[in-house]
C-alpha cells in the first residue's frame, strides 16, 4: 500500500475514535454526598441498585422545569444458570434544561405498601 494512503487511513481512525469517545462522555453519579455539577444542556446519569424481582421499585421526583429524564432502564447483574431474584442497575439519564439549583429524590418501596425502605436525595448544580 502507498505510505500516504497508510498515513491517511491511520489518522481517519485516530480521529473517529477521538470523536466516538467524546460523544459517550455522560458522567455518572451514585453517590448522593456527591453534588452534581451539570451545564445547560449537558447531560448526566444516576445509577442505583435495584431488584424489580422483589416488587420494590424507585419511585422518581425532580423539577421537570429544570430537568428533563431523558433515559431510563434496568439492566439486571450478569445471573449464574439456576439463580434467581438477583437484582441489578437502575438508571436514569438527566438533561439539564436551564440554570439553577435542584433536586433528585428517589425513594425505594413496593408500590402496594405505605412508606419506602430506602431514599437518596441528589443535589443538581446546573450552570
Amino acid at each position: 500500500m502507498n505510505r500516504n494512503l497508510l498515513l491517511v487511513l491511520g489518522l481517519t481512525s485516530v480521529l473517529a475514535v477521538s470523536l466516538l469517545a467524546g460523544c459517550t462522555g455522560i458522567t455518572t453519579y451514585s453517590n448522593p454526598a456527591q453534588t452534581i455539577n451539570a451545564t445547560v444542556n449537558g447531560e448526566f446519569a444516576i445509577v442505583v441498585d435495584s431488584n424489580p424481582t422483589t416488587g420494590y421499585s424507585w419511585n422518581i421526583n425532580y423539577d421537570a422545569s429544570l430537568l428533563s429524564l431523558e433515559k431510563e432502564e434496568y439492566n439486571p447483574s450478569k445471573m449464574e444458570p439456576g439463580m434467581v431474584g438477583a437484582g441489578g442497575k437502575q438508571h436514569y439519564q438527566f438533561k439539564a434544561l436551564k440554570a439553577g439549583s435542584t433536586e433528585i429524590n428517589l425513594t425505594y418501596g413496593r408500590s402496594w405498601e405505605e412508606g419506602y425502605i430506602d431514599q437518596k436525595v441528589f443535589t443538581v448544580t446546573i450552570s
